[in-house]
Order: structure tokens, then sequence, then C-alpha cells
């Protein structure tokens, strides 16, 4: 476990004493950031080091001073080391408190509920830990409130579960931890409480049902327990380890002192070569024999450089070059000087060319004859074709105007302003897109306007819906169009590196009727305008189109010789709507027409008519004149029809009934048998009227009921 670097430690003792807080930190010291407790005990462990390396100078310094066997360069050099040593014991000391004090700011220990302060009493610090003993359980501080560490889902950070919903399903099953789970719908996030409820465990209950097939997405978020962590007896012993090292450290560093001061005091003197080393034990005076003379020393660095001496006299003036000449027919350069000596260079050509791919070569463009000559030099060949495998025509941006041969479609490719245009195989449009979005490729799109002299149509997605005129459409964008930007339509040839996964290879699209600037392979029918405009070559997510666009709507009659006629001419939609159709060919009863919810007001009818006669089943039937105006009726057993008459609506229904069986019948008046429901024959039929008026279902018993 990693403590991170900010705080400072709380040792509990306010008078200072053994974790009192550094007057000064050792700038060798390991930064306080990201120090785990490996390093603690590493610091440690150099921190005993340098107590023994203290004892050890502390011990050298006691024997100089005892038996003064050493040189006085020794004596001194052993206080140095002493000192140092001193220094760094203390610097490791005021390392190891102040890396303790961090840890205790981090890790609060045991507690029997959520701190509001750390050790220091001082704000608690994102990322503390301490340990609940009511619960149990390890918490930690993310800020701004205690979370408890759990074990539940520590396999996984989070699961994701999705679900397509049936039609109402409110309750998804999936295993969560209370508090720790999110739910989306059609990947909006649901508020808890208001648009859902997760307070078991084991699943999710939406308050609104869903609707078929909504994606549900439960994300259940896990818990997780920390790994390679100290229990709180090892933690303690750990910083028992430290506690009994600083003390160790500090005798060792008052022995040092004491040693240092003991030297410091001394007075050096130099003997004769070869006397003894004495020491004045009361004069404090340790007179030892000089040494040999040593070796000579390294030669210092050189000096600092002088300032620049003063600019002395100008000299005479010199003889200097006067000018040169080159003889094209030697090839040498001559040079003249003021001392008339100059001198000339040799033959400065080069060698002649090989003719091929070499401009410089003699005899190569200087002195052609005829263009022959020039090509075979320039190794073009001896005819007059001249390959390239693409030019570019001056003018564009970037790599518009490059044409190139296409081999796939046998045709030359231009590159237009993002699109290409194979030509003598396409036809494209040069428009601007003036709606307020941009028009992705692939989308079917509809003439709006014209720029005036600019020569630019205006455009925007086209609907079928009979909004629009099918006059109007003009092709397929071969391109995204951004706002009030440029770009080409293709109203005849092929559209490429579309996504067309969704459509069937193959097959015919048209324009949607309920989606502006879509395409569909459903023909649009009644009043929509059928616009069979392209062809799916690749069915793929970088498919290909083939658009070809006539602009005629398939749902008119009018045929394009009717020319003008033709968008007021009579269209399939108008038949039952505004006019009715009738057939010549209805000569014979063999031939019938069909009139479906019309009024007919004050008809004539030459000869007569038929009625529909329908047989009603079962116990509980709906007396629908829809059925038919005469109706008959087998009873099964006791009965209860129900009323779907509408106002004006009547029938004669004929029941029979031999098993005497009864109908209850539905709320209705009777107009005749003194206003009660008549009785059942038990042979033959009993014939009833019912017919309804607004709202009153009227019924008659028809002659004697026999």
């Amino acid at each position: 476990m990693a403590i991170n670097s900010g705080p400072s430690v709380d040792t509990g003792d306010p008078q200072g004493g053994l974790f009192s807080t550094p007057t000064s930190v050792n700038p060798n010291a390991v930064p306080l950031t990201n120090v785990s407790l490996a390093e603690i005990q590493a610091e440690v462990a150099k921190a005993e080091g340098y107590s023994e390396n203290a004892q050890e100078s502390a011990s050298i310094a006691s024997a100089a001073e005892t038996n003064a066997s050493d040189s006085a360069e020794n004596a001194a050099s052993s206080a140095l080391s002493a000192s140092n040593s001193a220094a760094i014991a203390q610097d490791s000391k005021n390392l190891v408190v102040a890396l303790y004090d961090e840890f205790d700011d981090l890790y609060l220990g045991s507690r029997t509920s959520d701190p509001n302060t750390d050790n220091d009493n001082d704000p608690l610090q994102p990322g503390a830990l301490y340990y609940n003993t009511v619960s149990n359980k390890l918490k930690y501080y993310n800020g701004s409130v205690w979370f408890q560490v759990d074990s539940a889902l520590e396999d996984a950070i989070a699961i994701r579960q999705e679900f397509v919903a049936t039609q109402g399903q409110t309750t998804f099953e999936v295993p969560y931890n209370v508090g720790y789970v999110d739910v989306y719908l059609n990947g909006v996030k649901l508020t808890p409480v208001t648009d859902y409820t997760a307070i078991n465990g084991t699943s999710i209950e939406l308050l609104d049902s869903a609707d078929l097939n909504d994606q549900v997405s439960v994300i259940a978020q896990s818990a997780f327990n920390l790994a390679d962590t100290y229990t709180q007896s090892q933690i303690d012993a750990i910083f028992g380890d430290i506690s009994t090292a600083v003390s160790d450290s500090e005798a060792y560093a008052i022995q040092a002192e004491a040693a240092r001061d003991v030297i410091t005091g001394m007075t050096a003197a130099t003997g004769a070569a070869g006397t003894e080393v004495i020491w004045d034990n009361v004069n404090g005076i340790l007179t030892v024999p000089r040494g040999d003379t040593g070796p000579q020393g390294i030669q210092g660095i050189q000096g600092i450089q002088g300032e620049t001496g003063a600019t002395g006299p100008a000299g005479a003036d010199g003889l200097g070059w006067t000018g040169g000449s080159y003889n094209p027919t030697t090839g040498i350069v001559t040079f003249t000087s003021d001392d008339g000596l100059g001198f000339v260079t040799g033959d400065l050509r080069g060698a002649d060319g090989t003719g091929i791919g070499d401009l410089l070569a003699a005899n190569n463009l200087s002195d052609l004859a005829n263009a022959a000559t020039a090509r075979t030099n320039l190794g073009l060949g001896s005819n007059n074709d001249v390959e390239f495998n693409s030019v570019q025509l001056a003018g564009g941006t970037g790599t518009q105007g490059t044409f190139s041969w296409n081999t796939d479609e046998e045709t030359a490719d231009l590159i237009l302003n993002g699109s290409i245009l194979q030509l003598g195989q396409e036809v494209h449009y040069h428009v601007r897109n003036n709606t307020a979005s941009t028009i992705p490729n692939g989308s079917p799109v509809y003439v709006t306007g014209t720029l005036g002299s600019s020569g630019r149509l205006t455009i925007a997605p086209f609907i079928a819906d009979g909004s629009i005129p099918a006059k109007l459409f003009i092709g397929i964008t071969t391109e995204d169009i951004a706002v009030d930007d440029d770009g080409k339509v293709t109203h005849f040839g092929k559209i490429r590196n579309l996504d067309t996964s969704g459509f069937t290879e193959g097959a015919i699209l048209y324009p949607s009727a309920t989606t502006a600037g879509a395409l569909t392979e459903t023909a649009p029918t009644g009043i929509n305008i059928n616009l069979p405009c392209v062809f799916v070559i690749h069915s793929a997510s970088n498919g290909t189109l083939f658009v070809r666009v006539n602009g005629l709507d398939e749902n008119e009659f009018a045929t394009a010789a009717q020319g003008a006629l033709a968008d007021s001419a009579l269209q399939a939609s108008d038949i039952g709507v505004s006019v009715q159709a009738y057939d010549a060919n209805n000569t014979t009863a063999s031939n019938t027409q069909t009139l479906t919810n019309k009024t007919l007001t004050a008809p004539v009818i030459d000869g007569g008519y038929s009625e529909e006669v329908y047989a009603v089943s079962g116990t509980t039937p709906a007396l629908d004149p829809a059925n038919g105006s005469i109706q008959t009726w087998t009873l099964s057993g006791n009965s209860t029809p129900t009323d779907s008459l509408a106002a004006g609506e009547s029938i004669t229904l004929m029941i029979d009934d031999n098993t005497d069986y009864t109908i209850t019948w539905p709320t209705m008046t009777w107009v005749n048998n003194a206003g009660a429901a008549p009785t059942l024959a038990t042979s033959g039929y009993t014939v009833v009227a019912l017919w309804k008026v607004s709202t009153t279902l009227y019924g008659a018993l028809v002659g004697d009921g026999t």
C-alpha cells in the first residue's frame, strides 16, 4: 500500500520528543511522495547504518584520545567523519519521523466511528484509512464521505449486463451491491428512486414499464479489498523498530558529538622527524613527528585570458584580381591580377552525356534537328504518344484536378472537391447546401432554388410524402455537404464507400415517404411519391449504389407524353376520395364493382338486389350488421349476445331454438309483444328485427313468433 504525499503526522507528543517535527532535512533524503512501508524500512536500515558509522567514528576518536597513535591529519579526519556521521544520523532520524508522521495522517488506526479529523486534529485527506471495530471493516475517505471497503464483486471493477426489454417489462434480474449500481434506458442514465428502485441486490425495478426492444443497461460497480496490506499489529511492530533505531541513532550521535568536542579542543604540534608521538594531557597538546615530503600536487587550472591588445597599424595595399574570362570552345577560364601574373585553368567541361535523361549532355536539346530526336534524347521513345500515371490541372487545391486511369471502370477518374467523377459514366450537379444542417453522403435531395450568377443550385433533403413535386428531385449526394458549402450530387452513376449493409443486394431503393433524406426498399403508395432511383450494387459497410433519376412518380396515371398535365392527372390515391371508379366492361352480372364506406344519395335501383346471409354461432356473439343484414342463429346453449349496431343500422335475425334455450338480450326497447322480449318457439324460427336510433337499440317480433 503506497502512502500519498502531503500529510504531517501527529505523534501525540506536543512538547517535541522522539517524533517532534524536524528542523532540518537532508537534501539527499528520499522525497515524501508515494513512499511505501518498504521504503520506510529501508530508511530505518540506513539510519541504523549511519548510527553504526557514528559509533565507529566515536571509537576511532576515543582511541586517538587514549593513545594518540595516529597522525594529526587522521585525527582531524576522524573528527570530520564523526561530525558528518552525526549529521547524517540526525537527518535520518528527521526523515524517519517525517515518514511516520505522513503515514500516521493517512492510516488513522482503529476507531468505533468515522473521524472528522486526522491524528493531528487536522482536516482529513482524500485516501485516508481506518479500521472500524464495530463493523470490523476497513473504511476509506474519498474527500467528502467515508466508504466501507466491501468484499462483494471483488473479482471485477464493474459488471455490465445488457437487456432487450419485452413490452411492459419492469423487473430485470441482476446481482449488484446496493448503492453501487447505475441503470441506463436506451443510453439515457436513469435516476434512482425517481426512475427505478434497487434495494435488494438481486433485481432492478423500473417505475415506468419498458417498451418492446428497449435497451436496458445495468452497470453493477464492485467494492474491492485492499491487497498486500499490513495489520495494525504489524504496523505497530514496524514503527516500534523505527523508534528503537531512532533512539540508538541519538545515543550514537551523542557519543560522536562528545568525541568531536575532545578532538576539537586539542592543540597539535609538529615534532622532529623520527620522534615519537607525545600527548600532553595537562595542556591538551598532541605532538606528532614530521612526515616525509609528499609528491608535487596537480597543476592548477589556467588563469583567465587577458584583454585584447590595441589594433596594430594598417598594412600596405595588396595586389588583387582584376578579372577573368571563359573560352566556351576550350572550356578554359583565364584569371588576371594587378601583378600581371594571374593563372589559367584546364578544360572545365565535363564528358559528353549518354543522351538518355541527361539534359546537359552535348547534342541533347541545344542543337536538335527535329522533335523525334528530342524525344529520343529525353528517353520518351520515337512515337508521338506521351504516357503518365496521372496529370494534375492547375487551379485546384490539394489533389483537385488530377486525372488518372481507372482500370476497374475502364475510364478516366477526375478528382473533384471531395468526390471522384468517372468520365463518360457519371453525371454530377455542383450544388450548395443552404439548409441549417450538414447533408450526409448518400442522401436523396431536391432543388430549392438557385444562387443566380454563381450558377449553383441550392438543395435540401427530399421526402416522398407528396409535399414536394417529383420534378424537383435531382439525385443522391456523393459526399457530405456542410452548411453553406458546395458539393456534388450524382444524377447518374455510382456512389461508393457508403454503408449499404441495411439494404438487400440487387434491391431497388426509393426516397422515403416518412424520413427526409433517407432511402427505403419499400415503394411508397397512395398519395406518396413513388420514385425508383437507386440500385444496390454491393451491400456492405463500404458498399456501392447506382443512381438513375427520371423524376417520374409511378403512382401517377399520367405519362411523360402528357407533359405539363402530369401534375394534375388522376392519381390512384384519388379513387374513393375525389372520384369513384367505373369499369366500362361491367356489362354482365358476373362483373361487380365494390363501393366501401360510400354514401348513396337517392339511388335508383333498376331491378332486384340481394343481401348477404350470415350464420351466427356461439353463445356470446356480437350482433354486427357488418356480417350481413340477414342473419340466422341456431342456439347451442343459453346465450347472451352483445350489441354492435351503430345508429341507422339494422338486422333481421332468425333464431332456431328446438331445445328450449333462453337468450339474455342486451339493453334494448321492444316496440311490440307488450314491450317484452319474445318467447322463443321450440320448433321453426323466431324472427326479430333489430335496429338502432341514436344510441337506443330497438327490437320487434316479426309475425306471431312461429
